[in-house]
């Protein structure tokens, strides 16, 4: 499994690396996504776009009240994590996101969201920084606006179309590292639009501690 990751991954590394060719800038495949991903400020034309969807030094001023996990059919805001000082999202821990098995148990899975829609174009990169304790394929979707009832909450509706595979799934794969790191999930075959974002992180040998996640387009 290891190596269909580490194989998909490098192919991840090439469309960037081709991308990054085809807005001017230098850039070879055999280069590390950590040297990669800086060169994208360096596209002819302007800095892109940047969209916070989670930054935890920014919590709970911004995202306590638009960040929200789906856990075993419940739904959480982070505001309710901070309030009873649970270790996915409190002060002590810097409010990085740690999907550890004190909250959730063992291989616990966590789908965690924004209620704020993102645009997405086919030059769109969905950056996230984190930790993982080993290398395994994640999950990161994008959800359509267009199907939202206006009666329906964001959390709900998310919720649902998860069920009904109603959903554009972004390649993305976790690192084993002991430091922060940042990976791309690249949006090339993504249907440009308005869509909400969430993505799984399990408690399991990953457990994955994210302290931020932006859209660049």
């Amino acid at each position: 499994m290891i190596a269909k990751y580490l194989e998909e991954l490098l192919n991840q590394k090439e469309r960037l690396a081709e991308n990054l060719r085809i807005k001017g800038v230098s850039a070879d495949s055999s280069e590390t996504l950590n040297t990669l991903i800086p060169k994208i400020l360096e596209i002819t034309g302007g800095i892109p776009k940047r969209q916070p969807v989670f930054v935890a030094e920014e919590v709970p001023e911004k995202y306590a009240d638009t960040i929200y996990t789906i856990f075993q059919n419940g739904i959480q805001d982070l505001s309710g994590y901070i309030r009873n000082n649970k270790p996915f999202c409190n002060e002590s821990g810097g409010y990085i996101l740690n999907y550890s098995q004190a909250d959730f148990g063992w291989d616990g899975f966590v789908c965690t969201g924004s209620k704020i829609p993102i645009s997405v174009d086919k030059q769109t990169a969905i950056a996230m920084c984190y930790q993982s304790g080993v290398t395994e394929r994640g999950g990161m979707y994008l959800i359509p606006i267009a199907g939202k009832e206006s009666s329906d909450t964001v959390q709900n509706y998310v919720y649902t179309s998860l069920a009904n595979r109603n959903y554009v799934d972004v390649p993305f794969y976790w690192l084993q590292c002991d430091a922060f790191i940042t990976s791309l999930g690249l949006c090339d075959a993504v249907p440009p639009g308005q869509y909400y974002i969430c993505w799984l992180g399990r408690s399991n040998n990953t457990h994955p501690l994210i302290k931020k996640v932006e859209v660049m387009n």
